[in-house]
C-alpha cells in the first residue's frame, strides 16, 4: 500500500529504520505500466541461482523505461515535496481531532489515516458526492493516499470537502 515514495522516502523501510531481506515492487514502479521487481539482500541473492526466479513481464523494454523514468523522478526533489505536502496535510487535518468521534490522526508522508469511533462509510460517501475520493479501512479508519504530486490548491480543496463532511457528521446523533 505504501508504494514508492509514499512515505517521503523512496522505500518505506527507510522511514522506519529497518532493512528487509526481500522487497517486491509493482504498481508504483511502473506508473501504470505492467512491471514488477523483487529486490533482495545479498544473503537472499546468494540462494537464488540463474533461472530460479522468473518474471511475468520480464524483459519488456517499454515497461523498463517507464520504471526508470519513475525512479529518476522520485530521486529528484519529489520526495522532499511528498514530505512537505504530507506535513501540510497532517496540519490541515489537526482541527478535525476536536470532534468527539475522532480517536486518532496518524500518518507519514502522503499516507494518512483518521481513526474514528464511528463507521467511516458515511464520510466516504459524503466526500465522493463532492468529487473527493477517500476510502475507509477496518470500518472506521479514513485513509488518505493523494497523488504524490498533489498541489496546494488540490489539498485545500480536499480539506474543504472533508471539513464539511465532519461538520455534517457532528450534527448527526451517534
Amino acid at each position: 500500500q505504501c508504494s514508492l515514495g509514499r512515505t517521503g522516502d523512496l522505500f518505506s523501510y527507510q522511514t522506519y529504520g529497518v532493512t528487509p531481506d526481500v522487497m517486491t515492487l509493482a504498481k508504483g514502479l511502473g506508473g501504470g505500466m505492467p512491471v514488477g521487481a523483487m529486490l533482495g539482500s545479498e544473503k537472499v541473492a546468494a540462494v537464488l541461482g540463474l533461472g530460479d526466479h522468473g518474471a511475468t513481464f520480464g524483459g519488456n523494454p517499454i515497461c523498463a523505461a517507464a520504471a526508470l523514468a519513475i525512479l529518476k523522478l522520485l530521486t529528484t526533489d519529489m520526495l522532499k515535496r511528498v514530505k512537505k505536502q504530507g506535513h501540510a496535510l497532517l496540519k490541515d487535518l489537526e482541527p478535525l481531532v476536536r470532534y468527539p468521534f475522532v480517536r486518532e490522526l496518524r500518518g507519514v508522508g502522503l499516507m494518512i489515516g483518521i481513526e474514528l469511533t464511528i463507521p467511516g462509510a458515511p464520510f466516504v460517501e459524503a466526500c465522493r458526492a463532492k468529487g473527493l475520493l477517500i476510502n475507509c479501512t477496518q470500518g472506521n479508519v479514513l485513509r488518505f493516499l493523494p497523488p504524490l504530486a498533489i498541489s496546494d490548491k488540490d489539498r485545500r480543496w480536499a480539506m474543504q470537502i472533508l471539513a464539511k463532511a465532519f461538520e455534517q457528521a457532528s450534527k448527526t446523533p451517534h
